[in-house]
């Protein structure tokens, strides 16, 4: 790499978090998914000199998630989508208008929403793929499986996520994307791995992203009352 090349990526991560590695990493889970997969199941001290670590890159993908949640209101489209005999009572006992109280309920939302998926989403990918893998892979090894899926999914989900939660026709059809665009990258990166033929594989896709959506709006139903809770009294 000649010096103007490193000193790019300097500045990069220190702006932004993602330097030359981490820019890598992201143009090979969009053009040559697998090729990361199999590094990142390689030994550390050799992948490390190409990628980015896994779990650091996953959590640095959900900060951006993160970031779109807080700037576009999110959590708002969730809360006004709860049914009036339920929302209505809790906005009544807060004292604040229904405008102010569905605010706070988005901020709150807005802060939980993004780390309790990604939490979500890890815990039901990794013994998934643990079982589906053609080797026996450890739980660190599944960890950094799991994390090079939900990396190329997130990866490839990024340009359209500012949009997810919209109400109407563009948030079907972006909610609709994204789970096509988790089936494509289980397909993508898993073949030889997590199955051998093509309809095995967009089949299991398609298994695993229904899972982790029913497994993510149960944990967002959990931490709801709490989040309306906490909107009511500060």
């Amino acid at each position: 790499m000649d010096q103007k090349s490193s000193d790019l990526g300097d500045y990069s991560a220190d702006f932004t978090g993602f330097g030359v590695r981490e820019w890598r990493t992201a143009r090979d889970l969009v053009i040559a998914p697998k090729r990361v997969l199999e590094a990142w199941l390689g030994r550390p001290r050799e992948y490390e000199l190409i990628y980015a670590r896994p779990l650091a890159f996953y959590l640095g993908l959900n900060s951006i998630l993160l970031l779109f949640s807080f700037l576009h209101n999110h959590g708002k489209t969730l809360i006004t989508a709860l049914p009036p005999e339920l929302l209505e009572p809790i906005v009544a006992r807060s004292g604040k208008s229904a405008e102010v109280f569905i605010g706070d309920a988005d901020n709150w939302l807005g802060l939980v929403l993004v780390p309790v998926s990604c939490v979500v989403y890890g815990v039901v990918a990794i013994p998934v793929l643990r079982w589906w893998d053609r080797d026996t892979l450890g739980w660190e090894r599944g960890l950094r499986s799991a994390m090079a899926y939900l990396s190329a999914w997130t990866v490839t989900a990024l340009p359209i996520s500012w949009w997810a939660y919209e109400e109407g026709v563009l948030g079907l059809t972006v909610g609709a994307a994204i789970a096509m665009l988790s089936v494509i990258a289980f397909v993508r990166m898993g073949k030889g791995r997590w199955f051998d033929r093509l309809w095995v594989g967009l089949l299991r896709g398609a298994a695993l992203t229904l899972l982790i959506y029913a497994a993510s709006a149960i944990a967002l139903f959990a931490v709801l009352p709490g989040i309306l809770w906490a909107a009511s009294v500060i």
